[in-house]
């Protein structure tokens, strides 16, 4: 299906070129894509995504190869560059370039004055923990959970994902005072 929907959007939008979102099986689509519209691709590799290459060796195999036709592959970190030159090889070295994740703060209204923000959450005078991203196991999110009842200070946890509700059942069973989820923070906090 993935490989169906793709041809079909590449028939109708006719892009210059295609970015994939983690090192996986939609790398070979890309390069299936390259090789029948002639269209680049590029790939992000975000990390938790390398995990798939090394449970299955076939699978490495068939990403490395489709990598080998992609114009440019952009790691998020310098962990995950290492780690993608652990699992494909740095024969990758030459395409790679590190891009970290960054926010163009001009596209934000002005921020929330730090006043406001320790009124509404009642933090003057506290000591903070924050946790900002998904909310996925493979995050180890609850290894700060588990920490939690030795942490003298208050956990915020700001994000959303999959894992949430067990996260929320563990801060339950293990009784904790210290620990809030928040969500997804907007603009109006």
């Amino acid at each position: 299906p993935y490989l169906e929907k793709t041809v079909e959007a590449v028939e109708e939008f006719k892009p210059d070129i295609i970015h994939i979102q983690h090192v996986s099986f939609l790398v070979w689509v890309a390069d299936y894509i390259k090789s029948m519209f002639n269209i680049p691709f590029v790939v992000s590799v975000h990390g938790p995504d390398l995990n798939t290459a090394l449970q299955d060796r076939r699978i490495r195999l068939l990403t490395k190869n489709s990598l080998r036709r992609a114009s440019r592959i952009f790691p998020n970190s310098f962990d995950t560059k290492n780690r993608f030159y652990s699992i494909f090889g740095k024969v990758f070295k030459r395409k790679t370039r590190t891009v970290f994740p960054g926010v163009d703060i001009a596209l934000y209204s002005k921020p929330a004055s730090i006043f406001d923000i320790e009124k509404k959450y009642h933090l003057r005078g506290k000591r903070l923990v924050i946790y900002v991203g998904r909310l996925d196991k493979e995050k180890g999110i609850e290894y700060l959970i588990r920490a939690a009842k030795d942490i003298s200070a208050e956990i915020f946890i700001l994000g959303g994902g999959d894992y949430q509700k067990e996260l929320e059942r563990q801060v339950k069973e293990l009784k904790l005072v210290n620990v809030h989820f928040l969500g997804y923070f907007d603009k109006d906090y």
